[in-house]
Formats: C-alpha cells, sequence, structure tokens
C-alpha cells in the first residue's frame, strides 16, 4: 500500500533522527511551535472509533503567505492542533433518532461549555421573596400584603425550574472534566512507571491545574451555588406562603423560622464557601501575571493583565456579595433595613453573572489523547486565536477565512474540526436537512436513542449527490459564521489560562523543564543503562538486535531549534 505524503515524512525524519516514533508537523514555519497531531492513532473520549486522519488535507485558511506553492496544509495553530474534533461522534437524542427540533447531545462529554443560565443571576431575588412576610407580621393581614406573598412565594419556587436546569448543563461540564481528569492522572502514572519525562510531566500538571479551576469553578459557583441557594428558595418560598395564614400561632412561628433562620443559612453557609473560593482564584489568576513576565513580551504581558484582571474581579466580586448577601438575608426576619444591605446584592448578581459569561467563561475541548507542550506551542496557538479574533471583530462578511472555508465541504469540514464545532455543526444538519438526507448523515446504531455521525462517510457520499454536498456546504458556512467569532475568543481565553498554569508550575516562572518541543507523548526514550546521568538515553532494537546510541535530550532540542534556522523564542 502506498504511503501517504504524512507517512513519508515521519520515516525520513525518523531515519534522520534515530528517533522511532517521533512525528514532524504538517508544515516547520521558522520560529513557530512545531505542534502536530500524534503519530498513533488514539481512541477519542465520545467517539465509536480511532480518530483517524482520513480527511484530506485542506487548503490555507489564513493571512500567511505560502512559499509552498499551491500545495495545501493545515495552518499552524499550536495547541489547538492537538485537540482537533474527532472524524466519528455518537450522539444521544431524548426523541426518536434524527428528528428536526430536537437536541442532540455528545454520548461522552468533549469539551467543556461556557453554558450558565442568566436567570441564576436572580436566584438572590427570590430569596428575597419573603419581604412581605417579615414586614407585616399582623393580623387580619392588608389584601395588598397577601397579594406580596403570594407573589414573592411564587416567584422563589419558579427558580427552581432554572436551577434545575442549570444544574443538568452544569453537571455535564463536571462529569466531562472528571473524566478528563481521571485520564491525565493515569497518564501520569503511566508516565511515572516509564521514568517520568520532566517535559510530559510538566504538560500533564498545566492541564490538571486548568482541569482544577475549572471544576472548581463548576462546583462552587454553579452547582453547589444551585444546590444550596435552591433549597433556601424553597424554605423562604414555603414560609412565605405559610405567613398568609399567619393568625394560627404554630404556622406564625414556622413561617418565621423558615424565612428567616433556618430558610437563609444556607444562603450564609454558601457566602463563606465562596468568598473562600473566590480568594484562592484571585491569588492563582496574580500568580500567572507574575509568571509569564519571563517570557518577555509586552503584548502578551497586556492580555494576561486583563485576563488575570477579570478573573480575579469576577471571582472577588462573587464572594464578597455571596457572603454580605447570605448575612442579610439572616438578618431580615428580625431587622428590616437588613434588606438595604441585601438590594445591592441583588442588583450585582445578575451582573457578576453576565460579566462571567461574557469575560470569564469560555468552551475549550478535553484533553483525551496524550502529547507533549512547551510554551511556544502555546504562544502559537494563541497568535492564531488572537489574529482569527480581530479579523472576526471586523466582521464577517468579508473574512478572509470565511471566503476560504467556503470554497470546499473539505475545507469546511477541515475549520469545523480544527475549531471543534463539529457538535454545533450536527445539530445544524438535524434541523435542516430533510429526511432523506438525514437518514445518510446520522447512521442508526440499533438504539432509538443514539445516532452516529462520520464525517469521512459525509465527504465520501457527497461526491455522488451535489444537492446533498451544496447543503452540507451551506450548513457548515452558517455554522462557522455564527460560532467562529466566539470560538476565537474562546481559544484565547483559555489558551491564556493555559499558559499561566504552565508558566506557574516550575515556582519562579522560568522556563526550566519545559523546553521540549510540542511533539506526541507516545515517543519513549529507550531505557537507560545502570546509573547513566540524567539526559543519556540508550536503546536497543529489538527486532535485529542492533544496538544504537541516540542523542542527549538537550543535543535533541537544540537539533530542533536548528531545524527552525535558529529562531528565536516566538512572541504573541
Amino acid at each position: 500500500m502506498a504511503r501517504s505524503k504524512l507517512e513519508r515524512n515521519s520515516v525520513e525524519v525518523t531515519e534522520q533522527h534515530e528517533l522511532p516514533g517521533y512525528l514532524p508537523p504538517r508544515r516547520q514555519n521558522t520560529g513557530e511551535s512545531s505542534c502536530h497531531l500524534p503519530s498513533s492513532a488514539s481512541t477519542v473520549v465520545g467517539t465509536t472509533g480511532p480518530s483517524t486522519d482520513k480527511l484530506p488535507e485542506y487548503p490555507e485558511y489564513t493571512d500567511d503567505d505560502d512559499d509552498d506553492g499551491d500545495k495545501p496544509h493545515v495552518p499552524d495553530q499550536g495547541l489547538n492542533s492537538l485537540l482537533r474534533d474527532a472524524t466519528t461522534y455518537t450522539f444521544i437524542s431524548k426523541s426518536t433518532a434524527g428528528r428536526p427540533g430536537h437536541k442532540l447531545y455528545p454520548k461522552t462529554p468533549v469539551k467543556l461549555h461556557n453554558n450558565l443560565l442568566a436567570a441564576i443571576g436572580f436566584i438572590e431575588i427570590a430569596n428575597a421573596g419573603d419581604f412581605a412576610a417579615n414586614m407585616w407580621n399582623e393580623n387580619p393581614l392588608p389584601f395588598y400584603a397577601i397579594l406580596l406573598m403570594v407573589f414573592g412565594g411564587v416567584l422563589a419556587f419558579s427558580m427552581l425550574y432554572f436551577v434545575i436546569k442549570d444544574a443538568i448543563l452544569s453537571s455535564g461540564n463536571i462529569r466531562g472534566l472528571r473524566r478528563e481528569r481521571r485520564f491525565l492522572q493515569e497518564w501520569r502514572e503511566r508516565n511515572d512507571s516509564r521514568g517520568g519525562s520532566p517535559e510530559i510531566s510538566r504538560t500533564i500538571n498545566c492541564f490538571l491545574a486548568v482541569n482544577f479551576r475549572e471544576l472548581g469553578t463548576e462546583l462552587v459557583d454553579r452547582f453547589v451555588m444551585g444546590a444550596i441557594l435552591g433549597v433556601g428558595a424553597v424554605l423562604v418560598g414555603t414560609g412565605t406562603l405559610i405567613a398568609i395564614a399567619g393568625d394560627d400561632p404554630t404556622l406564625f412561628v414556622t413561617s418565621n423560622l423558615l424565612t428567616g433562620l433556618v430558610g437563609n443559612f444556607p444562603c450564609a453557609l454558601y457566602g463563606l464557601v465562596n468568598l473562600l473560593w473566590a480568594i484562592f482564584v484571585g491569588f492563582r489568576a496574580s500568580r500567572h501575571t507574575t509568571a509569564t513576565r519571563s517570557l518577555n513580551d509586552r503584548e502578551l504581558d497586556k492580555a494576561m493583565k486583563i485576563r488575570a484582571r477579570d478573573v480575579s474581579f469576577h471571582s472577588i466580586a462573587s464572594g464578597f456579595t455571596a457572603i454580605l448577601a447570605g448575612g442579610a438575608s439572616m438578618a431580615t426576619f428580625d431587622i428590616w433595613f437588613a434588606y438595604l444591605l441585601l438590594f445591592p446584592c441583588l442588583v450585582s448578581a445578575p451582573l457578576i453573572n453576565a460579566f462571567f459569561r461574557r469575560r470569564v467563561g469560555y468552551d475549550r475541548p478535553f484533553v483525551r489523547q496524550e502529547f507533549c507542550i512547551d510554551e511556544e506551542c502555546l504562544l502559537t496557538g494563541l497568535r492564531h486565536a488572537r489574529d482569527r479574533r480581530k479579523e472576526f471583530a471586523k466582521g464577517t462578511l468579508e473574512s478572509p477565512t470565511l471566503l476560504r472555508v467556503a470554497t470546499s465541504l473539505e475545507t469546511a469540514i477541515g475549520f469545523i474540526r480544527d475549531n471543534n464545532l463539529v457538535e454545533e455543526y450536527c445539530q445544524r444538519l438535524l434541523s435542516e436537512l430533510d429526511e432523506v438526507y438525514r437518514n445518510k448523515v446520522f447512521r442508526d446504531t440499533g438504539d432509538d436513542m443514539e445516532v452516529v455521525v462520520n464525517l469521512d462517510n459525509l465527504l465520501v457520499d457527497s461526491e455522488e449527490d451535489d444537492t446533498l454536498r451544496k447543503e452540507l456546504l451551506s450548513a457548515a458556512c452558517k455554522v462557522a459564521s455564527e460560532n467562529a467569532a466566539s470560538c476565537f475568543k474562546y481559544q484565547e481565553r483559555w489558551l491564556l489560562e493555559a499558559l499561566g498554569c504552565y508558566m506557574a508550575i516550575s515556582g519562579d516562572g522560568k522556563q526550566g523543564g519545559g523546553t521540549a518541543a510540542c511533539m506526541p507523548s507516545d515517543h519513549k526514550k529507550p531505557a537507560r543503562d545502570g546509573d547513566d546521568q540524567p539526559g543519556d538515553i540508550h536503546a536497543q532494537e529489538d527486532s535485529n538486535s542492533k544496538k544504537f546510541v541516540v542523542e542527549t535530550t538537550e543535543t535533541y532540542i537544540d537539533s530542533l531549534r536548528i531545524k527552525r534556522d535558529g529562531a528565536g523564542s516566538a512572541t504573541l
């Protein structure tokens, strides 16, 4: 069988460096990162099979000049190139598979979603619905006071719908983050059992640090908050409605307890926990800013300071709002002017919610395969995301990226895979294709709740059907146009998060231990003999019992730098 161009390049470089398993990037650019896809196909979470690169290479959709003539290639996107979507996905629908108008969900979460509901910001208003019950303790109650009590009680109970809905969305993120964390921990164990490569260890610790902050945010700022404040809303709503029958002494006391200490204690407890978490996140963001100063990049420093400022502001504002709202709520059943302290919290909570969704939160793919990164790899991804974000900030009508995406279906699907938009693309196909084409795109698995989408099959099927090809390309262009701006904005945010974690791992912010080129971690160093000095690597070929000595790790890294024509470190 004839080898592909990618495989031939892999063999040539292997022979040159005598390093089995090393796979070069699809394109070598002077001074750019050497990030690339893993050389061996690895099974991707959420797919029905291995993620093999069967899709043809697609034309470049960046503005960079190319000296390779008309050769199509994938633009160097740094870390993003290692986390591109798979070709096969399994989706679950609560209705009959393939029916239009129904939402598809990946069988296994494949990326973190910035899907916090705006309505959650108004949950503090629901907990203030006991205003009338605490203000009017007379008998008989005025008619307008009864109306206010009914309104407050119903408002508190109505928030349960949004609390439960947001908890379901958050649980999807939590399951994906926990699954990623287990994968990273197992990867670390495998790396330690193979001798503990410091470059791979730093890569794993970087992603674990990112995962920890995201998992803590999902738990503290969303799931636990919704659970605690939801319980508080039920207690407050119940006490408010009971207060209508306040002429009964037992019901009067019960109402005071539910709208007072008992009903608002969960809010105060959550406020204390949230404040402690906010302090940790604030110090963490400040450490990231300090750590990245060693890169000596003014524009990067500015971007990192803005990111750290946004994260710190949200965490501190959220923490102090929660603790103030909890304390004021505890006092409202006995001191009416405590509502004056609660009022600023009712106004700030929706604003903090909107700030998180627009300035802090992001979508990102979960780590599902092994590879190794360095700061140059992260900077390359940041450059790419920043340039595309600025491009789409000017509008999408004349975007060079979208103009190139629209040239062919192969280009469009390549763009969608590279930017982790397969889920959005499949949802668009589900809503726009007629029944005949939906049956071609969404293959039945034998389970009425599951369908499988294979991007390779889409390309093959569309070669014989021009109408299907046009429909697929039209849907892809719409997805790219609608999601590209937010996609690259999210990429920039999470890559800044990853870069801050990566540079802060060494403690002093220096690049020590992180100079490895971006390569798949299945490139195994041969076993060491005896008590050799660190960096001395010896290996033995089992196939022909021929021993050969591979260059030291430091020399190998230098060779990669020489291959990049001695270019300096990449800048953002």
